[in-house]
């Protein structure tokens, strides 16, 4: 084998890469839109729950540790009976169960 061809090999492998991945995500964005609205609702709380939860420091003033506190409340209060809800209620549906079994709550 020579330069050029394996210049070629290169080439043709990382297009075909590229070309999986970009068709992985394309297929990943488009289940997350067709999700259940109760999937849906989950997540979005789900990733509001965690950025909150990261937020949150001991050594906050006292005003941003309310402000922190009645949000997470909102959104967060009930979100591990939901997660365990839609498990139970999406068990056999494998986008589902990929999408909300990365939280931990």
């Amino acid at each position: 084998m020579n330069l050029v061809d394996i210049c070629k090999y290169f080439l043709v492998t990382t297009l075909m890469m590229t070309m999986c991945m970009a068709t992985s995500y394309s297929a990943h964005a488009q289940n997350k839109e067709n999700l259940p609205q109760d999937v849906k609702r989950f997540l979005h709380d789900a990733e509001i729950c965690q950025y909150l939860s990261g937020e949150w420091d001991e050594s906050l003033p006292r005003e941003r540790k309310i402000i922190l506190s009645k949000e997470m409340n909102k959104a967060c209060s009930d979100i591990s009976l939901r997660q365990n809800r839609i498990k139970k209620k999406y068990y056999d549906n494998k986008i589902i169960m990929e999408q909300i079994t990365p939280y931990d709550f």
